[in-house]
């Protein structure tokens, strides 16, 4: 706030972080907390990062797999920490069975849900799961669509295939940048920052 209010544009301001998962964690911070800063990163900015998306993954893998008991613990916390905000503690869910943390629409609807065409399926997720509750996640969904259309028009629509090639690399799909102008989020490796006015 103080670089701004002395005149320093968005776009001379640098982050520097050590490591690639910090550019992720400062980017969804701002996104969620401050949203008139924009981060710009080739880093921060793939499909993956997105807890949105990380919880269709994870839900599309639960469905695939109703053993994934990681998948139903990350589901289960992701809309904790992002959607339910109860404050409850992890181990109270497991306690309590990580199923009844879902919403009863995903918990009783799995046969039909398993019925459903990929594409479908991850609309009728984001819908009951109440992804739309995520602040800072619409840039992300539409891209994580438009890679699952992308995907269907050269593979058959098997899930598990498409999470096959999600784990392989679809994950590290780039989200478009909507404006150009905002504060570079940047590894070390990537950067010294001697080409911003403040870093």
């Amino acid at each position: 706030d103080k670089l701004t209010a002395a005149g320093v544009q968005q776009t001379d301001i640098a982050i520097l972080c050590c490591y690639g998962n910090q550019i992720t964690d400062i980017a969804e911070w701002f996104a969620a907390n401050r949203p008139e800063y924009r981060m710009i990163s080739s880093e921060a900015f793939q499909l993956g990062s997105s807890a949105s998306v990380r919880i269709l993954i994870n839900a599309l893998r639960w469905l695939t797999d109703s053993s994934d008991n990681v998948a139903l613990a990350q589901i289960v916390w992701e809309r904790e920490c992002n959607i339910v905000k109860s404050g409850q503690p992890f181990d109270r869910f497991m306690a309590q069975g990580l199923e009844n943390a879902l919403p009863p629409a995903f918990r009783y609807g799995q046969d039909s849900l398993r019925n459903l065409p990929l594409y479908e399926l991850t609309e009728k997720l984001y819908s009951i799961l109440e992804l739309d509750r995520i602040p800072g996640q619409d840039q992300y969904v539409m891209t994580l669509f438009d890679t699952i259309c992308q995907w269907l028009s050269r593979n058959p629509g098997e899930t598990s295939a498409f999470l096959a090639d999600w784990d392989d690399k679809l994950f590290k799909t780039p989200i478009p940048a909507t404006d150009a102008n905002g504060i570079r989020l940047l590894t070390i490796h990537k950067s010294k920052g001697l080409e911003f006015h403040t870093v």
